[in-house]
């Protein structure tokens, strides 16, 4: 759910891995400056998908920031090894 500085436009449903199938709140990016994930920040020329768990946020210079959750990045360096 967005916090309250990255206000949803509207929800879609989005695939993500292993959670599978979710309600997602759709950000502008314009207008986010924190949220938390599930949720889809839009730009004009791109599509982001922050995962559950993560944290998505504007930085100073404007960079989209995304801070995975520990579990997140653990069962992604799993599948790295697996695939190696």
């Amino acid at each position: 759910m967005p916090s309250a500085s990255g206000r949803a436009a509207s929800t879609q449903r989005a695939f993500f891995g292993a959670a599978g199938w979710l309600d997602a709140p759709v950000i502008p990016r314009t207008a986010l400056s924190e949220a938390q994930g599930p949720c889809i920040v839009t730009d004009p020329d791109a599509t982001t998908l922050v995962p559950p768990g993560a944290v998505a946020k504007v930085t100073a210079t404007g960079s989209l920031e995304i801070v995975l959750a520990a579990k997140t990045v653990a069962a992604a360096e799993e599948r790295q090894e697996e695939n190696a």
